[in-house]
């Protein structure tokens, strides 16, 4: 019974934030986020922002971007908080992102990133300045 209120306790305090190491526990506080998953398009730059990743105050974050799955392409900026990339095929690519703050505690997390085909506008015909639609 002691043991399972320990474990609740200290994962009260890790959700709350808290730091405080009167009970003899580290905390660790760093979390990586990599963005939600998203659609673009073939051809678009597209930012991967890892700029809402947390970390304890006063600490300060590496960050690290990689591909574990997809067609292979450049990260550009790829040891920064936001890199870029332009996807060239059409497919699924995950993105991982992996932080680690100044003590060495590292996190990461994934985005998907679906890359479809640019939308073909010519299909929808011309439309004239006087408002009539001509197929």
């Amino acid at each position: 019974m002691v043991i399972r209120c320990i474990i609740v306790i200290s994962s009260l305090l890790l959700v709350s934030g808290c730091s405080d190491n009167s009970l003899g526990f580290s905390f660790t506080t760093t979390i990586a986020y990599a963005g939600e998953d998203r659609v673009i398009e073939v051809g678009q730059r597209e930012i991967l922002d890892g700029t809402h990743s947390k970390f304890e105050e006063g600490s300060s974050l590496e960050f690290s971007w990689a591909l574990v799955r997809g067609s292979p392409l450049a990260i550009e900026n790829a040891d920064s908080s936001q890199a870029a990339i332009t996807p060239m095929i059409v497919g699924e690519y995950v993105f991982q992102l992996t932080v680690m703050d100044s003590k060495g505690i590292t996190s990461t997390d994934e985005v998907v990133i679906t890359v479809q085909e640019q939308e073909d506008l010519s299909e929808i015909g011309d439309v004239d300045i006087t408002g009539s639609f001509e197929p």
